[in-house]
């Protein structure tokens, strides 16, 4: 993509007024600015823009779309609150002359990102005139359905759940540090903010930094381990399990409540729940929990881990090949999370039971 959102300042506004000058860009507006459609004192317009939009994600937002590969200015694209309707619109103008080189998809791209992945708003809506075949063209190829259409215009709405799905199953990990199920469910508290790597910059903001991973998994090669003979592969109860998380970890665990209340998420199967014990003593040694997202074909490594007197064994390979194997018969596809800085270097771990596309996420408590 050959495109960027720029939130403009105060002196980028020479480009609004260039747009909103240009008969040919404008010539859509026409029939509520005659003759040619271009907004009268642009100028004006600029200055209130600029006061009442930039800095107000969560009922407005406005940004240029800049090319990256000489950073000119080629249009622009908006969204706004309607409380009548209980819904966002939204907006996209492209400069005449830059027209016809498919930016106007891309501006749509990166406008639904935002406005579903990084503010968490609802649902999106467009209406244009029933004439402008390119744009109901490309509205329609990123994902938006047509409500209706009425008196000349069509009406076009994208839910977040739709464009999230949609993002998620071409690129789980650059769409989402989490789970899909969790990213539709989830959110965030006020004091943590999570970013990609590609739109974090240290220097712009404050917090404590804490860098994760994620990889996916296509289950097009099983990994396949063979299970040293004074172990055993077994299942484990809540219990075992969250007093075998617990033994593993200093800075982390969890309670034996929570654990059970995993019992009752929609993407529980008891199937992933697993140990490898000594023979000998029946002791857990290394675990793992998993989870199954069935709406969206997503297999999920929870939690993996091994008690430290037994590390470097291969012990973590043995519980992530026979998840991946087990949730092979029913997954389309396995992701996997975990702390970049984790001194038992579990990315390593991943990616020798193949996993692969991982991407950075930085999440920043403030």
């Amino acid at each position: 993509m050959d495109l960027l959102l720029h939130i403009p300042e105060k002196d980028d506004g020479w480009f609004y007024v260039k747009m909103m000058s240009d008969p040919e860009t404008m010539a859509y507006n026409a029939p509520w600015f005659p003759p040619d459609g271009c907004i009268p004192n642009p100028e004006e317009e600029w200055e209130m823009l600029i006061s009442s939009w930039i800095g107000y994600e969560d009922k407005r937002f406005y940004a240029f779309l800049k090319r990256k590969s000489d950073g000119c200015f080629v249009g622009d694209v908006n969204y706004h609150y309607n409380l009548r309707q209980d819904c966002f619109d939204m907006g996209i103008v492209i400069y005449a002359p830059e027209r016809g080189k498919g930016y106007g998809k891309q501006g749509l791209q990166l406008l639904l990102d935002r406005a579903f992945r990084i503010n968490g708003i609802s649902k999106l809506r467009n209406d244009f005139e029933t004439t402008r075949g390119a744009a109901y063209k490309i509205h329609r190829s990123v994902g938006f359905t047509e409500l209706e259409t009425t008196e000349g215009m069509f009406l076009l709405e994208m839910k977040r759940e739709d464009y999230l799905r949609q993002a998620y199953l071409e690129d789980p990990c650059q769409t989402s540090s989490l789970p899909f199920w969790k990213t539709l469910q989830i959110k965030l508290p006020e004091n943590i903010a999570v970013f990609r790597e590609d739109e974090f910059h240290a220097e712009s903001f404050e917090g404590i930094d804490e860098p994760y991973f994620k990889l996916v998994h296509q289950l097009e090669k099983i990994p396949e381990v063979i299970l040293p003979e004074e172990y055993k592969l077994t299942a484990a109860s809540a219990e075992e399990l969250a007093n075998h998380i617990n033994a593993c970890y200093a800075e982390e665990g969890i309670t034996l409540n929570e654990l059970a209340s995993y019992k009752k998420r929609g993407v529980y199967d008891e199937e992933l729940w697993i140990a490898v014990r000594e023979r000998e003593t029946d002791r857990i040694v290394a675990s793992g929990i998993g989870e199954f997202d069935s709406q969206i074909g997503e297999g999920i490594l929870d939690w993996i881990q091994v008690s430290p007197e037994y590390r470097h064994k291969g012990l973590g390979r043995v519980i992530v090949s026979e998840m991946v194997s087990k949730l092979s018969t029913k997954a389309d596809f396995v992701t996997v999370s975990g702390r970049v800085n984790n001194p038992g270097n579990p990315f390593e771990l991943y990616q020798s039971c193949g996993f692969v596309h991982p991407v950075i996420w930085h999440v920043i408590t403030r």
